[in-house]
Formats: C-alpha cells, sequence, structure tokens
C-alpha cells in the first residue's frame, strides 16, 4: 500500500510539475507572438536587416521598425548590444543582437526553424556557409577584374554545395526555414554584385519560391522596400565604379 501511494503521489507530482512547464511554454509563445521591434539604419538600402524584414512577412510575425540615421549612428551606438545593427527588442524588453541570432528568433518563436535536431543543424550549417561565402573579399577589391573573378568563383562554389544538401523547392523539409530567407538573398545580392553570377538550380528555385510568397510580394512592392543592397552614399560605394556601373545596370 505505502509503495502504491508512493507511486500514486509520484505521478500526480510529474504530471503536475508537466502541466505547469506546458502553461509556462505557452505564455512564452503567447509573448514571443507579439512580435519584435526591430532596429537598423534608415536609407534605401537592405543591408543586414532584410532576411529578417523579409522573412518576418513570410511567417506572419508583427514588426516595428526603428530606424537610425548616419549622423545618429555615433550616439547610439555604445547603447547597442555590440556596438552594431541590426538588433531586436523583444516583448519582454530585453535586446537581441547579431541577424542570425534574430531570424532564428523569429523562426523559433513561429515554430517555422524546424522540427528536428537535424533541421535545426542544417539551418546552421547553410548560414555558416553563406557567411564564408562572404569572407576572403572586400568591396573595395571589385574594381581589379581578377580578384572580382576569385570572389564570383568562390561564392558559387558555395553556392553549388549549399544546392546539393538542399530539398526541390524548399530548403529544408516542404515548409519555409530561416534558410530559405538566407538563400533568397544571398542569391539576390550576389546576383547584383557579380555579373553573370551561375546560380545552381535547386538554389534558384528555392529563392524564387521564397520571393513568390504572398506576403513577401506585398513587402517587396510596398513604398518602404528598401531599393538598394548597398548604402549608395557612402564613400566605399561612390568612389567604386565597379559597384556604380552594377547599380546603374539593375536598376533598368
Amino acid at each position: 500500500m505505502y509503495r502504491s501511494a508512493r507511486l500514486g503521489m509520484g505521478l500526480a507530482f510529474g504530471c503536475s510539475a508537466s502541466y505547469a512547464l506546458q502553461q509556462r511554454y505557452l505564455a512564452a509563445k503567447e509573448e514571443e507572438a507579439k512580435g519584435i521591434k526591430l532596429t537598423y539604419f534608415g536609407g534605401d538600402f537592405k543591408g543586414k536587416a532584410e532576411p529578417i524584414r523579409s522573412y518576418a512577412a513570410a511567417v506572419g510575425l508583427p514588426v516595428e521598425y526603428e530606424t537610425v540615421s548616419f549622423d545618429e549612428w555615433p550616439q547610439k551606438k555604445p547603447s547597442t548590444p555590440f556596438g552594431s545593427l541590426p538588433y531586436a527588442t523583444l516583448p519582454d524588453g530585453s535586446l537581441l543582437a547579431q541577424s542570425y541570432a534574430i531570424l532564428m528568433y523569429i523562426g523559433e518563436s513561429t515554430q517555422t526553424a524546424g522540427t528536428t535536431a537535424k533541421d535545426k543543424a542544417l539551418i546552421h550549417c547553410i548560414n555558416g556557409a553563406l557567411e564564408d561565402s562572404a569572407g576572403g573579399w572586400v568591396f573595395s577589391e571589385l574594381a581589379d577584374e581578377e580578384k572580382r573573378a576569385k570572389a564570383k568563383s568562390k561564392v558559387e562554389g558555395i553556392l553549388t554545395k549549399i544546392d546539393a544538401m538542399c530539398g526541390p523547392d524548399r530548403a529544408i523539409g516542404s515548409t519555409v526555414t530561416p534558410a530559405d530567407a538566407l538563400i533568397w538573398y544571398a542569391v539576390a545580392r550576389y546576383t547584383f554584385i557579380f555579373e553573370g553570377l551561375v546560380v545552381p538550380p535547386k538554389v534558384a528555385t528555392i529563392a524564387q519560391n521564397f520571393e513568390a510568397i504572398p506576403a513577401v510580394q506585398a513587402w517587396h512592392k510596398s513604398p518602404e522596400y528598401p531599393k538598394h543592397f548597398l548604402p549608395t552614399f557612402v564613400p566605399f560605394v561612390k568612389n567604386n565604379a565597379y559597384l556604380q556601373k552594377r547599380i546603374a545596370d539593375t536598376s533598368k
């Protein structure tokens, strides 16, 4: 009898603890669904905030936008988590920095960041590979034809490797994840930077499918959607003849 009573109490406690955890989880999800405030530079350029903005549109997470001018930035910088933009203000008032972390927060908040450990690992893998594609060259080198060709070849190689691990329509599984937003933005950005970029077939389809999501289309057609990938008024863009030509060519 005593043993049975202890077992019953243990089961009751376990059920009570499980219920409490479930309630905490549901309360957290309800809080997260309220959305975020995203702080980034003002101006007609996409920058690191654009995958976040487009992905939030795709999954329906409310976002309030706060812009910081380049003149305001020196005064604003010390108050940011890492002295950089973008950062997000979460519903509880805490600040979250780093664009990929914000992207994954949106995915987790909307339960679109993969359903298995493997899914989540693949999202991290794709982000890491795309981060690698941005390394080893700088915008100032784009004016040099030989260096530009090497950078383009590196980007094409990494996109080809990503292509091999993706599904036919979505990056991972059959639903949109942060990886789709990352791939879309990488294709759009690198197609702008490198004339004649060769994009592998699955990567191209994933990028097209992401942009075809109705809410993403609506955001991209809105007057607030930035036109340029880079701030056209900063010296490294203004003084770069190659980038000026790409801006002119892609604006036609």
